[in-house]
């Protein structure tokens, strides 16, 4: 298990950068510890596994450093081209989330 905390960016060669193979299955769960809130993403790996039901990873992360990281990533994005109206969508969708 990992639990996030603080994250930095780092500059990398994307031609360096692989696509992983996608999980089997992830879930994800929102709870509370001491006041403060966090997501948790838990993911399978294949579904072949000897042990395919349990978790092969967990990653928790605060839900305040959540929203900085996505900040940071959308500005990233933005600066190695991501199209504006991408950007707009994501920032609407964000505030559009109802109850």
């Amino acid at each position: 298990m990992a639990l996030i905390g603080k994250t930095t960016n780092v500059s990398l060669n994307t031609s360096a950068v692989q696509l992983h193979d996608e999980v089997w299955k992830a879930t994800y769960k929102v709870f509370k510890d001491g006041g403060d809130w966090y997501l948790q993403i838990d993911t399978y790996g294949k579904a072949n596994r000897q042990f395919a039901d349990q978790p092969s990873q967990k990653i928790q992360i605060e839900w305040q450093k959540l929203l900085l990281l996505l900040k940071s990533s959308i500005k990233e994005m933005r600066q190695q081209g991501m199209d504006v109206q991408s950007i707009e969508n994501v920032k609407e969708f964000c505030f559009s989330i109802e109850e």
